[in-house]
């Protein structure tokens, strides 16, 4: 992720890889440092690569990273955005990306649950409709009694359990005949 900042002076810029980026490898982390060179190249020399807040890359942006040797694929929302290194450019840095290889030997990995806390999330249970609109709803709001659709009438259930789990029996008792 590239950011910047500013000072009075000057806009720093900087460029962040995270831990789970470094995992993808020496040619692949060599891939993003180019990619964002490709901007910091059009910052340079006064050149609009990008728009809609920096996610769609136009043609210069392609052209720059091309120039700078990286093979560019369009994609249908991020225009010129993907991109990946060639094996011209790999035997180019293959220096670079050697020694980019042997510094790589850590990287994040996903913690362990080590604090025992909750095992479950907050989005509840997905219940569905036969007319197909969906709710989220909690068990114990589904437990408490059957939820209508209110555009066909039909009642919302649990996806993929076994018919039967979804509803509750409720007895309602007469006791004004007492």
């Amino acid at each position: 992720m590239a950011t910047s900042h500013l000072s009075d002076d000057y806009e720093l810029h900087e460029l962040f890889v995270g831990g789970e980026g470094l995992q993808r490898g020496g040619v692949d982390v060599f891939g993003t440092l180019l990619h964002e060179v490709t901007h910091g190249v059009a910052v340079t020399r006064a050149i609009k690569d990008t728009s809609r807040q920096g996610r769609w890359h136009n043609e210069r942006y392609r052209a720059l990273g091309e120039e700078l040797g990286l093979a560019l694929a369009h994609h249908p929302k991020l225009g010129w955005s993907v991109t990946s290194v060639p094996d011209l450019t790999q035997q180019q840095y293959s220096e670079v990306l050697d020694e980019l290889a042997l510094a790589l030997v850590a990287y994040r990995r996903r913690e362990p649950n080590r604090r025992g806390g909750r095992t479950s999330s907050n989005n509840g249970l997905s219940a569905a409709c036969t007319c197909g609109r969906k709710i989220r709803v909690s068990r114990t709001t589904l437990a408490a009694g059957p939820i209508y659709c209110g555009t066909c009438g039909g009642e919302f259930v649990t996806e993929g359990e076994p018919e039967g789990l979804n509803s509750v029996q409720i007895e309602f008792t007469d006791l004004s005949s007492r």
